[in-house]
């Protein structure tokens, strides 16, 4: 109900009375981090459209919150940290259709479940809005492409005056299944090769909704909610990783002559400010110093306010994770032969969540997933950790990664302070899987180098 009561936003003034643009259009990016773009400075051209783009690039904004839900509720809605509101009638629809736009939004994230729903009901508060997914966001493996036509028809619907939300799956992970269809420019071999892929598409999807625009004046802002760390071997949400802050912000224009860069520190709790001058509206609501073409003129921030459990300054984040720059190396690890050497245990359980290619544009090599627990004490498994193939012949083993698995600690009714450590991926040639898939175990190696297979009563 609050959502959509807007009374309490006043349009003060048009900003330009001159600005005759006829298509504003506003791209919620999703888990992209800037570092990995090249027109933030990544050496691989993951951008190269952007990377001449006529416009303005701000280098420093900083997300709102670490994830989608946390990020997009304080950054389309106007979030007040000291009194720790959200005040959700005024948010970036409401505005537009105060101003008197007509107001389109496209989505291909969910449309209900946690988080989602909220985006969904400020959708519907715009005169069209239309979803690609029908249920969450992980009911459907919709690509971001699917919303280009929909997109042209809008454009070509009428001729009012029109601002569209555009909000992107993008990079959201799993990862490597955002890359559809698309070819990358280089061979994948890796998880952080699928992000920087999924880079490279971001940039193809922005020319081509250029493209769609060339013959209308228009202006185009993209930001994205969040970032994610980023590892060879695997890619997820890291709350407390400094990198999942740093997103970009840009504006394209029509009418735009050079590409200006402003390396200027911003928080995300001032978007709302930067899209009513977007829209060429002064409020009540808004602080109009902030825009685009005024950011070089702005003081840095340089403690910008996050949310993660409470509001909090982004100088208590310490950790750092620089990205990664070789992305075509090969993760598979050598598959070792066993011989006497191994044990089929009851002394711990295991699970094979599931056995597929890792990469679409690779399909030679395979991922594991599994995880693994002491009987007993249902504590994370100690040693080298991996994969066993097992067959009437032979044992072969290949060594596998560590991975955070909380769902596990949960089902085990550990504390959440408990070592959550129990998941296991394993990467390995193609020519080691065949399709009977219950041969494969998961387990671990210990300091005498004697091999543990865990049994699989979960099976």
């Amino acid at each position: 109900m609050s959502l959509g009561d807007s009374s309490n936003i006043i349009i003060e003034s048009i900003i330009d009375n001159n600005d005759d643009t006829e298509v504003r259009v506003v791209i919620i990016g999703e888990a992209v981090r800037k570092d990995y773009m090249s027109v933030y400075g990544y050496p691989h051209s993951t951008t190269p459209f952007l990377n001449s783009a006529k416009g303005i690039f701000i280098d420093g904004l900083v997300s709102a919150g670490p994830n989608t839900q946390l990020s997009l509720t304080r950054t389309l809605f106007k979030a007040d940290p000291s009194e720790n509101i959200i005040h959700w009638g005024i948010n970036i629809v409401s505005l537009a259709n105060k101003a008197g736009y007509k107001t389109y939004w496209i989505s291909n994230q969910g449309a209900n479940g946690w988080g989602d729903d909220v985006f969904f009901n400020l959708s519907k508060l715009a005169t069209q809005n239309k979803f690609l997914k029908t249920g969450d966001f992980e009911s459907g493996n919709n690509d971001d492409e699917e919303m280009l036509p929909i997109f042209k028809n809008i454009i070509n619907s009428n001729a009012d005056n029109k601002v569209i939300f555009i909000h992107m799956m993008g990079s959201h992970e799993p990862v490597c299944s955002r890359i559809g269809n698309y070819k990358p420019n280089f061979k994948i071999y890796n998880e952080a090769g699928c992000y920087v892929a999924t880079i490279e598409k971001l940039d193809l999807f922005i020319k081509k909704i250029t493209e769609i625009l060339k013959e209308k004046k228009y202006k185009l802002m993209y930001f994205s909610d969040h970032g994610l760390s980023v590892e060879k071997t695997t890619i997820f949400h890291d709350n407390d990783l400094y990198e999942e802050y740093q997103v970009p912000l840009f504006y394209l224009d029509s009418e735009s002559k050079e590409q200006i860069h402003i390396k200027k520190k911003l928080s995300g709790l001032n978007l709302l400010d930067i899209y009513s001058t977007f829209i060429n509206i002064k409020t009540n609501v808004t602080d109009h110093k902030y825009s685009f073409q005024l950011a070089s003129e702005l003081a840095d921030n340089t403690d910008p306010i996050i949310y993660w459990e409470k509001y909090k300054h982004l100088s208590t984040i310490q950790k750092r994770q620089p990205p990664v720059i070789d992305i075509e190396t090969n993760i598979t690890k050598e598959i070792l032969e066993l011989k006497n050497n191994y044990t089929f245990s009851d002394q711990c359980i295991s699970y094979v969540d599931y056995v597929k290619i890792a990469f679409p544009a690779n399909p030679q090599i395979y991922k594991i997933v599994g995880w693994a627990a002491s009987t007993k004490e249902k504590e994370p498994v100690n040693g080298i950790v991996g994969s066993f193939i097992v067959s009437d012949s032979k044992v072969m083993f290949v060594e596998g990664d560590i991975e955070s698995r909380s769902g596990v600690r949960e089902h085990f009714n550990m504390p959440k302070d408990a070592n959550s450590n129990y998941g296991i991926v394993s990467f390995l040639d193609k020519k080691y899987i065949n399709d009977n898939k219950e041969n494969i175990y998961i387990g671990y190696k210990d300091k005498s180098d004697h091999y543990y297979i865990c049994s699989k009563p979960y099976n």
